[in-house]
């Protein structure tokens, strides 16, 4: 059995293109209800396909909107989650980036330098699925390839 697994944006990814009235439609699809703090949130992560910390969203949003806080970064990240708008990738044990891309693909972290990206297609292909226990049903497959720069 082969399975497949495509890249495909959940969202607009035209850059900076992302506007208010994207953000709300986008909320209002998921079920999130609407704040500027979550506007602006949705416009950090969705104006282009982006893998991003907590931290790092949260230094974006605060050009626009300085008031809004860390919790309130992740906070609102945790209901993003939760709803399907991004995934958490556990890149290492102190590391988790948010990932604006939501349909199944996997990733390429540069361990030195803290860069991921996403694995074309045609760079890394999965087959098949591993036999699941008894009253198991699988949920997704991560596939993170971790690498380190060379030191020669």
């Amino acid at each position: 059995m082969k399975t497949s697994f495509r890249v495909a944006a959940a969202v607009p990814a035209a850059t900076n293109a992302y506007s208010s009235t994207d953000a709300i439609a986008c909320l209002r699809r998921a079920g999130v209800p609407v704040t500027q703090q979550r506007i602006e949130i949705a416009r950090a992560l969705f104006s282009a396909p982006v893998h991003l910390s907590a931290d790092q969203i949260w230094a974006n949003v605060r050009e626009s909107a300085p008031d809004v806080s860390r919790a309130t970064v992740y906070n609102t990240l945790r209901l993003f989650s939760e709803k399907q708008l991004v995934r958490e990738l556990f890149v290492d044990p102190q590391r988790v980036v948010f990932d604006s891309t939501t349909a199944p693909h996997f990733h390429l972290y540069n361990m030195d330098t803290g860069e991921v990206r996403d694995l074309g297609d045609d760079e890394l292909q999965v087959i098949g699925t591993p036999r699941l226990p008894v009253g198991t049903v699988l949920q997704e497959i991560d596939v993170i390839v971790r690498v380190r720069n060379r030191h020669d």
